[in-house]
């Protein structure tokens, strides 16, 4: 590129009329092309040469191309407009518009057979207008026939010395080509390339608005999901503690019952304590017993049990069943428990007569002498199986010859001896060993030996009056000692009771609280993943405006560089156009000059310099800008046309941004997760 400057810069035959005035020179006069005189189009051209040339030694945009009112403009850095006049007659020839396209398009535009084809028919006089500006007076009026003088009328050194002014103004005109398509390959790769990137970011941006919405609609369905989660654990929550409100006031209230019959039973054992007699009775009687007399009223679950004259309540049923248990394993071996009005040890039987006095009927007294009047006792038949001393009158009920019975309670049951004739006073025996037994004489009048008709006997109710059911007392005179250890085994019952119900109402209360503490969990946990999820809505919200924002300023973008691009195309094609069409003309007019020389500048001795197609290199960067060597080599010498162009370019590429690979740091820590199952 520099030789060719070189030669550019002097004139390499153009012979300018006037100086160009130093780069430093111009840029102290505002950067402005200034001349000594009013520039002519020779000059002009000149001017537009030298700088392409410079600009593309600079290899920046120094130079940048418009198209207003009919005519291609260049510009410099200082927009001073430089103007070219564009030629209506190729541009109005289809296939010359294509050649130039196909010029610029391609590498070989140096060979421009196409456009000069499609300009062969353009007459002499046409191709004058263009560009005979810039050529010799004489020669242009030798050419145009004024006056009656032709082109025979040139000398042969005449026609060769405009053989060279032509030479140097197409040499000029093909290094102009040259620069003039580079910069409009750059000009154009670097917008294509730009609206690449640009419709990359539109295809990345439609991805990420997609994204974006998907985010969206995920976000707006977590937030819902989150939002039912809450409702439906904190009604949960409220159904819970409703459960363990209603729980926990019935196993207070079962404690607190319990608690009662624990006071109560410790209060039983202490009247049941045993207090020792009298020096005096344990003198007069010392076989005598400690004896408690107790007596226990059952109403409903309630149970009043009095003894020492003080009563204490006890409330549940359950207390009730244990203080009878312990009460009848409290009764001596042969004694029953009687209702309330009966003697404990001589119950009441219906129709028999019960002796007031506690022995058996006998034959003998203690002694074991025969008594008179009582040989009827000599003998009893004893009866198995009864329990009670109502059981052992209904067998002497039974039995016809039967006049008295004897009963008893014993450890293995009851004891029952059923006699053929009334017990009177001075038959009955009283010994300790015989007080166990109770005389029972059937009722007056007596029944007659033989006689069929039993006595009237009330049918026993299968079940109690109601009256007599809700209130039933039983009284008892059992041992003191055993009384009130087994009271202390009663008590113990009931404490064993209250501590289970207490372990039952702690259990309860740490299951409330364990599962309210679970359930106030999941709902701290779903409120911090609303939260999350309406963070990521925000987000999510925000990004898709901004990407959206994005997104319309690039497709104004795209819209700015693709109408860019069609001015740039626009311009081009008309330079590039004006430049060939200088080429054809002149090529034209110095072929007319060659058929009137004498043999020195035939036209078939006129053989210009041709060169190969450009071939491009690799451009030395990806991205950010970078340098492509152009190469061509000479594939035929010239002779007396023009000598051949610089073989070596230098032409900007890749001038786009490079891309920005997206970088991620290490991964957080785990959430928690949204359910536990």
């Amino acid at each position: 590129v520099v030789p060719a400057v070189a030669i550019l810069a002097q004139g390499r035959g153009c012979q300018p009329a006037v100086d160009l005035i130093p780069r430093t020179e111009r840029e102290a006069t505002s950067g402005r092309f200034t001349t000594q005189s009013a520039p002519s189009k020779q000059q002009r051209n000149m001017h537009l040469t030298y700088l392409f040339a410079t600009a593309a030694l600079a290899r920046r945009p120094t130079v940048s191309l418009s198209s207003t009112a009919g005519k291609v403009l260049l510009h410099d850095q200082q927009k001073e407009a430089i103007t070219v006049n564009r030629s209506a007659t190729w541009s109005q020839t289809a296939a010359a518009v294509t050649a130039v396209h196909e010029a610029l398009e391609g590498w070989g535009w140096q060979h421009p057979h196409a456009f000069e084809k499609a300009m062969e028919r353009v007459p002499l006089e046409t191709m004058l207008k263009h560009v005979g500006d810039q050529i010799p007076t004489r020669v242009l009026t030798a050419l145009r026939k004024h006056k009656g003088s032709g082109p025979e009328s040139l000398t042969e050194d005449e026609l060769n010395h405009a053989r060279g002014v032509i030479n140097g103004m197409m040499e000029g005109q093909v290094t102009q080509l040259d620069i003039t398509v580079v910069q409009c390959k750059e000009l154009k790769e670097k917008n294509t390339m730009t609206e690449n990137v640009v419709v990359a970011d539109l295809s990345r941006l439609g991805t990420k608005l997609a994204n974006e919405k998907k985010r969206i609609m995920e976000a707006q369905a977590g937030i819902e999901d989150a939002q039912k989660n809450i409702k439906d654990s904190e009604d949960a929550l409220r159904t819970h503690q409703g459960q363990c409100a209603t729980t926990v006031s019935t196993l207070e209230s079962q404690l607190a019952t319990i608690k009662m019959d624990l006071d109560a039973a410790s209060l039983i054992v202490k009247l049941t304590e045993c207090k020792p007699p009298s020096a005096t009775l344990l003198q007069a009687n010392r076989s005598a017993a400690l004896t408690m007399p107790v007596k226990a009223c059952a109403q409903k679950s309630n149970m009043v049990v009095s003894a020492k004259s003080k009563e204490v309540k006890l409330q549940q049923a359950s207390a009730a069943a244990a203080f009878e248990r312990a009460l009848r394993a409290s009764v001596e071996s042969g004694t029953e428990l009687l209702q309330m009005g009966q003697d404990p040890k001589h119950p009441e039987v219906p129709n028999y007569n019960r002796s007031t006095t506690a022995g058996v009927c006998a034959a003998k007294d203690q002694d074991g002498k025969p008594k008179a009047g009582c040989d009827a006792f000599k003998d009893s038949s004893p009866v198995d199986g009864t329990t009670t001393a109502q059981e052992c009158a209904d067998a002497c009920t039974k039995n016809p010859l039967c006049k008295m019975f004897q009963f008893a309670s014993g450890p293995a049951g009851g004891m029952c001896r059923v006699m053929f004739a009334p017990c009177t006073e001075e038959c009955l025996l009283t010994t300790p060993e015989t007080e166990m037994f109770t005389v029972y004489n059937k009722g007056e009048p007596p029944m007659a030996v033989g006689e069929e008709q039993m006595p009237e006997v009330a049918p026993a109710r299968a079940t109690p009056p109601a009256a007599k059911q809700a209130f039933k007392c039983t009284m008892a005179d059992p041992d003191c000692g055993l009384l009130n250890d087994n009271m202390a085994i009663f008590w113990g019952e009931v404490k064993d009771r209250y501590d289970e119900k207490l372990t039952e109402l702690v259990a309860a209360k740490k299951q409330c609280a364990d599962m309210s503490t679970t359930i106030n969990e999941e709902i701290t946990l779903w409120n911090a993943l609303l939260q999350e999820r309406n963070t990521e809505l925000g987000d999510a919200t925000g990004e898709q405006s901004e990407a959206t924002q994005t997104q319309i300023d690039k497709q104004r973008e795209q819209r700015e560089l693709q109408g860019e691009f069609k001015e740039i195309d626009a311009k081009c094609t008309h330079l590039v156009g004006e430049i060939m069409m200088n080429l054809c003309g002149l090529r034209k007019v110095r072929g007319e000059l060659g058929k009137f020389s004498k043999g020195s500048m035939t036209p078939d001795l006129i053989v210009d310099c041709v060169v190969t197609d450009w071939t491009p290199q690799e451009c030395s960067k990806s991205c950010e800008g970078g340098r492509q060597i152009l190469q061509r080599t000479v594939s035929q010498e010239m002779s007396l046309g023009i000598k051949c162009p610089p073989l070596q370019m230098v032409k900007k590429c890749n001038e786009f941004p490079c891309p920005i690979n997206c970088k991620m740091g290490e991964w957080s820590k785990w959430g928690r997760c949204s359910k536990e199952c």
